[in-house]
């Protein structure tokens, strides 16, 4: 893994992720200039189930799998790529990793850590605000789908039965 600094350009982008909806481009530069840029190539793990949890990742570029493990059995929950995020209940939370991430073909990944949050807390309370709001969001978001895919799932069982 090799750590950077965002670019200019990459602002520009991150303006359309909802986890940074709202927030003005100073705001947002701002965020970015906190953060750090990760690149992981093919195969490589980003973060590992159980793992301690203190930050949350942007997809850059690249795609990345999202595998969890359940009573011995391993299962892909998804693949995200440039402009989702993961990790985001990590700053909600202080829980483990609830899942494992990895790259599967060259990846960049902004970085916005626990520490971070402190540092966007003490310059700007609006900031920090809109920041925790949408991150709440999108974990509302990811909480809806997951239940409508459990309904199903209990609609199919009954059907079987």
């Amino acid at each position: 893994m090799l750590t950077s600094r965002a670019s200019e350009v990459e602002v520009e982008r991150l303006a359309n992720v909802p986890v940074f909806g709202a927030l003005s481009p100073d705001e947002l530069t701002w965020v970015v200039d906190l953060a750090e840029v990760w690149v992981f190539e093919a195969d490589e793990t980003v973060v590992s189930q159980g793992a301690l949890a203190q930050e949350m990742f942007v997809v850059l570029e690249g795609e990345v799998e999202v595998v969890g493990e359940s009573d011995g059995r391993t299962g892909v929950l998804g693949r995200l790529g440039a402009g989702d995020c993961f990790g985001e209940m990590s700053l909600l939370d202080i829980q483990p990793r609830s899942a494992t991430v990895r790259a599967t073909r060259h990846t960049r990944l902004l970085v916005v850590g626990f520490d971070d949050l402190g540092r966007i807390q003490a310059r700007s309370l609006q900031t920090y605000t809109l920041l925790l709001m949408n991150v709440g969001r999108e974990v509302s978001r990811r909480l809806r789908i997951a239940n409508r895919h459990l309904a199903q799932l209990g609609h199919r069982s009954l059907h079987d039965a």
